[in-house]
């Protein structure tokens, strides 16, 4: 017997779906349905789990019919609680979780940094005072220069090149 047509056989002894033992794997449906199929075969780690959730040894689920009589003793089965937490939370999973706190914890820095800043910032005196435009001083201009330029007609000026 294959290790796709014992995979299904034990699930459906225990009356579990894919759903069922993908949650119990910490894997996705897909992946079961893959190792059912003979798309994809299961982990050396999986087979381990898979093999403690069904109670039987990984030589039998490997190699299919069991080789000599053993006593199912070697066999343990094993609830989904004892699979260590390690196993249940995924690399990339985890990576993605210290990413996403960094992040947090970087945008809660500046933000503190920011109200900081503006809390002990001393504010500006306003003056609350108008100032008037006669009040402004303005740039004195000579405007006698500009009536003795010589001014072509239609009131354009002439200007004379003198470095020549």
């Amino acid at each position: 017997m294959e290790l796709k047509e014992k995979l299904i056989e034990l699930r459906g002894e225990k009356g579990w779906s894919q759903d069922d033992l993908a949650l119990k794997l910490n894997v996705t449906r897909q992946a079961v349905s893959k190792w059912e199929r003979g798309a994809a075969v299961p982990s050396m780690e999986n087979l381990v789990y898979i093999g403690r959730l069904y109670g039987v040894p990984l030589d039998e689920l490997v190699n299919g019919e069991r080789q000599c009589e053993e006593a199912p003793a070697t066999a343990v089965a094993v609830e989904p609680e004892s699979i260590p937490a390690s196993r249940r939370h995924s690399p990339l999973r985890l990576m993605v979780a210290a990413i996403l706190a960094g992040c947090v914890l970087l945008t809660m820095t500046v933000s503190v940094i920011v109200i900081w800043i503006a809390a002990f910032r001393t504010p500006e005196q306003s003056k609350n005072e108008i100032i008037w435009t006669e009040d402004m001083e303005g740039e004195k201009i000579d405007f006698s220069e500009i009536n003795s330029m010589p001014v072509g007609p239609g009131g354009v000026l002439i200007i004379k090149d003198e470095t020549k």
